[in-house]
């Protein structure tokens, strides 16, 4: 399976030349995206919804949300823990 690359950028009215310059990259690596196949990514996609993350948490280096919640939450006196905890409860109930 392809990915919609081309698709969306055509319908978007941007060349391939146009895309490659906001992205500081070359016309040969648009056209590889546009033309490889997406298995790969849809592995990691998969791979990332298994883990409960994003793809994109996944292939960047910034650290995932719920790693950027575990190391605040663990900054936080043990009341405060305690507090953050019932909030998110209640918030979670609400969502039934």
């Amino acid at each position: 399976m392809k990915t919609r690359l081309r698709e969306i950028r055509e319908a978007k009215g941007i060349s391939q030349r146009e895309l490659a310059r906001r992205l500081n990259t070359s016309n040969a690596s648009i056209s590889r995206l546009e033309n490889e196949e997406a298995s790969a990514l849809i592995k990691l996609d998969r791979a990332a919804r298994e883990l409960g993350v994003t793809l994109y948490d996944l292939i960047s280096d910034r650290p995932t949300i719920a790693a950027d919640m575990e190391r605040l939450f663990l900054a936080l006196p043990v009341e405060q823990q305690r507090a953050v905890l019932d909030l998110a409860r209640s918030l979670a109930a609400q969502q039934r």
